[in-house]
């Protein structure tokens, strides 16, 4: 899977993310007492890091598409990885 790949799929999470986050808002609303509560603090937690995952990868963005550029260009030339990479593997 690329960072590419991984990035899309952060999105897709996140996005999975504020809909059970909404859910959760809303049972909070509709019923509110200690346990609806945790859950809600338990689901922006999940939200949240996330989102920061999200957030970082795309920050870096340019430095992830050189990676993914020298990755694709040194397995080509001597079929192995870059055995450095500059960003985090997301």
């Amino acid at each position: 899977m690329t960072d590419w790949d991984q990035i899309t799929e952060y999105i897709h999470n996140a996005m999975q993310a504020v809909e059970s986050a909404h859910a959760t808002t809303q049972e909070l609303r509709k019923n509110p007492n200690g346990e609806a509560l945790a859950a809600f603090q338990a689901q922006m937690k999940d939200l949240t890091e996330r989102l920061t995952r999200l957030q970082t990868a795309l920050e870096h963005e340019s430095e992830y598409e050189l990676d993914e550029l020298a990755d694709r260009l040194a397995v080509t030339l001597s079929g192995r990885p870059v055995p450095y990479r500059k960003t985090q593997k997301v």
